[in-house]
């Protein structure tokens, strides 16, 4: 009995020296665990508080030139924007915040700031993002109302493709080309050493507040006039379409440039109705008598022309990108019911006024987009003409032989090699038809232009 409780109290004394060595490695393990975590944490207090103290001394000068770049950049922000505005003259919320790489609520809020301030102008549409306006705009814009101003012409040089220093240009013919609507440009022929001649086109200057004004004009005509397919597919129609356009452009310039001369209006609105439904810068081209072709190589070269007297020549109108030369050659087939894709890549078309029109995209043409535009003479070409001394092209025997022909209905062939001559010869033999007989005439390209007298049905491939 003696050795059993002896055997007890042992086994209870064993037990709980094992329970305060579990305690002691349990507090052990947990200050293990707490430094751990916790490495900054110290027995010393004072060791501590020094240690909190020079963390925060440290992290201290980040945090101030964190909180000056805070500052700054909302000052750099609104010196930008205002810059921007000024530099543009007229610009749109969306613009600034792409240009600037921000959001469009915080470029709304600078531009109130600097509207209190009276240093820019906020323009507010219906259903539509504000512009922002510098004053300098609003002052040159005033200044354009109130003063009649005349339309500034410029002259640019044409690049020289055989020396660069070619010393003095001679002038070789100067006249004045004179369109409708009292529109007259300057025409030069210039000897510049280069291999040909220039063909130089005062073309008129443009602002920027010009520029600012045309577009908002154009975006006027565009919900104003309605155009639809027929009015693009029928040449009447398209024809009275620009008319429209035109008309309805002076009108908008007019109320806007109440004091200007009508000169300047009418070219406003022709350069307007040029960029919207003609041939921009080539439409100038078109109303010289003098060329008979009109060339477009790529957007990397200028416009070349034939001229009558001078050849082949080199004008100072260049198409920036090729993706104008698309455009233009799209509008030219548009008018007569068919389309230029790179899946048909050649287009064989013709203008309102008649003349030829040849495109052919890339990559048929290597160097880029090409259009060339044959230009036919308003004057009809006439048999009275041809037999001329100074043309010579046929003798009177010759052309009474032809008459004879056909007028008894014989089988006539007119073939020649390119630009020799067989459409004015057609052209020229067509009034031998007699009056009592119906012409059925079918061209892939409508080229023919009789008179009015004869029943006469075109027809094209």
């Amino acid at each position: 009995m003696e050795q059993r409780e002896l055997g007890d109290s042992e086994g209870s004394t064993q037990s709980e020296i094992g329970e305060k060595n579990l305690e002691e490695k349990e507090n052990t393990s947990l200050e293990l665990t707490q430094t751990d975590i916790s490495p900054q944490l110290s027995v010393d207090g004072g060791e501590q508080k020094a240690d909190m103290e020079k963390s925060d001394k440290e992290q201290t000068p980040e945090s101030k030139d964190d909180s000056q770049t805070d500052e700054a950049d909302p000052e750099n922000l609104r010196q930008n924007l205002l810059e921007l505005v000024n530099k543009n003259g007229r610009i749109n919320v969306t613009e600034c915040a792409d240009q600037l790489k921000t959001d469009k609520i915080i470029i709304s809020r600078f531009a109130e700031e600097l509207a209190s301030q009276k240093m820019i102008k906020i323009e507010s549409h219906y259903l539509k993002e504000p512009d922002l306006e510098s004053l300098e705009y609003k002052q040159i814009k005033k200044e354009l109302d109130n003063s009649e101003k005349k339309i500034e012409t410029k002259t640019p040089n044409a690049p020289n493709s055989r020396r660069k220093d070619i010393g003095s240009s001679k002038l070789v013919e100067e006249y004045i080309l004179k369109g409708d609507e009292e529109i007259h440009l300057k025409i030069k022929i210039m000897n510049t050493g280069d291999f040909v001649h220039h063909y130089l086109v005062s073309l008129p200057h443009i602002d920027f507040v010009t520029r600012a004004l045309l577009d908002e004009t154009k975006k006027a005509l565009i919900n104003e006039v309605k155009i639809g397919t027929k009015d693009v597919y029928d040449t009447s129609k398209f024809t009275k379409l620009k008319i429209k356009f035109t008309s309805r452009a002076k009108e908008k310039l007019r109320n806007v440039l109440k004091k200007s001369s009508d000169e300047y209006v009418s070219t406003l609105s022709k350069l307007l109705v040029n960029e919207m439904l003609g041939l921009g810068d080539m439409e100038y081209l078109l109303l010289d008598d003098m060329l008979e072709e009109i060339v477009v190589n790529s957007s990397k070269d200028v416009v070349w022309v034939y001229h009558k007297k001078y050849k082949w020549l080199k004008t100072n109108i260049i198409l920036p990108t090729e993706e104008i030369i698309v455009n233009y050659a799209s509008r030219v087939a548009r008018e007569v019911g068919r389309e230029i894709t790179h899946l048909k890549p050649l287009l064989d078309a013709h203008l309102t006024t008649g003349d030829r029109v040849n495109a052919t995209l890339c990559p048929i043409s290597s160097n880029g987009n090409t259009m060339t535009i044959r230009r036919f003479s308003r004057t009809p070409w006439s048999i009275i003409h041809l037999l001329q001394p100074n043309v010579r092209t046929v003798s009177p025997e010759v052309a009474a032989f032809l008459w004879l022909a056909i007028e008894y209905e014989m089988s006539v062939l007119i073939a020649g090699g390119t630009a020799s001559g067989k459409t004015s010869i057609l052209n020229a033999l067509m009034p031998f038809m007699p009056a009592s007989q119906r012409l059925i005439s079918i061209e892939d390209t409508r080229e023919l232009n009789l008179p009015d007298y004869l029943h006469w049905l075109p027809m094209t491939t």
